[in-house]
């Protein structure tokens, strides 16, 4: 498992990033690229433009399936954690993320007396 740490808020910097993992794992045993966002980050509360990020994804995607001479498909997931934001304020999957993370804590329980964390996927 490896990671690198971007500024998610700067989309020129994730596609940087994103086309040289995706050229790394050109030629060898191809690792999965997970695209994880946190918007509103934390402690910072910056905020991610999940939807430009998923098109960008989502571009990445077909043009590696265009262009690739094998049968392996690129696998490049992208998650938000989105903590911070309830379901009734960000809905990610509706964005185009593959999957989203929300703390039942908070937003549903409110009160302390659950400890709840919620997983969708598209």
């Amino acid at each position: 498992v490896s990671w690198t740490v971007v500024d998610m808020t700067d989309i020129h910097q994730v596609e940087q990033l994103l086309r040289t993992r995706i050229k790394e794992n050109r030629g060898r045993q191809r690792e999965a690229i997970l695209v994880w966002m946190e918007t509103p980050s934390n402690p910072l509360c910056k905020v991610t433009d999940i939807g430009a990020i998923c098109d960008m994804v989502n571009m990445a995607r077909k043009e590696e399936t265009d262009d690739d001479d094998d049968d392996e498909e690129q696998m490049i997931t992208t998650v938000v954690d989105s903590t911070w934001a309830p379901p009734c304020i960000t809905q990610p999957i509706l964005i185009g993320a593959d999957a989203v993370l929300h703390s039942g804590t908070k937003y549903f329980g409110g009160h302390s007396d659950v400890l709840l964390g919620l997983v969708s996927c598209s």
